[in-house]
């Protein structure tokens, strides 16, 4: 886990970008895969978390993170996950939409130090 903390600008730009990734993916499958769940969920805690004005950003990371891990879930997570091979149609800039929008989301995943991302 890293032990990075989220101020209220990182929390909602990340709201954004999981909002963007789920509705792509939903407009994608026709069946939701696995992992799609557990990027609504984090979409939606953070959406909590900003509404009821919590300031706890502790909480909100480990819970983060928790799904942030189980979205990476060995067989299911999103890393086994081949969008070229299951949308063949797909044109080479929407595969490279996907995989943008989930490397905008791990950012907020990387490890920290005290001088900044490792």
């Amino acid at each position: 886990m890293s032990e990075k903390n989220y101020e209220t600008s990182e929390l909602k730009e990340l709201k954004d970008v999981l909002q963007t990734f789920t509705e792509f993916v939903w407009e994608m499958e026709e069946y939701l895969p696995e992992f799609y769940h557990f990027f609504d969920t984090m979409r939606q805690n953070i959406e909590i978390f900003l509404r009821v004005g919590e300031e706890d950003e502790e909480q909100i990371h480990e819970i983060l993170e928790r799904d942030w891990e189980k979205a990476h879930a060995p067989l299911v997570g999103v890393q086994c996950y081949d969008f070229q091979g299951s949308h063949p149609e797909a044109e080479a800039g929407t595969c490279v939409y996907f995989a943008n929008l989930l490397t905008e989301i791990g950012r907020f995943f990387e490890p920290v130090s005290m001088f900044g991302v490792l």
